[in-house]
């Protein structure tokens, strides 16, 4: 049900920008060592995430943005929703 509705999410906004390319993948386990992992196989150089921080942590960022900025390898772009 959730993987259903991020592929709604991300064809909504994408009929919005059809300059766009986008892929969806799915990644099983933490979030950050996912993440972290899937950027460092495919040799991404930057990683751009949200900074919803709708999770149970109290970090002002949230705690997937918090600890992909601290651990993910590569430079972390933090955009705010």
């Amino acid at each position: 049900e959730t993987e259903n509705a991020a592929e709604a999410q991300l064809a909504a906004v994408c009929s919005a920008h059809p300059e766009l390319d986008p892929s969806t993948v799915i990644l099983r386990g933490k979030p950050v060592d996912a993440l972290r992992d899937y950027v460092t196989q495919l040799g991404y150089e930057v990683l751009v995430v949200g900074t919803r921080g709708t999770g149970r942590s109290a970090a002002v960022l949230g705690s997937v943005a918090t600890g992909l900025a601290r651990h993910a390898g590569v430079p972390v772009l933090l955009v705010d929703k």
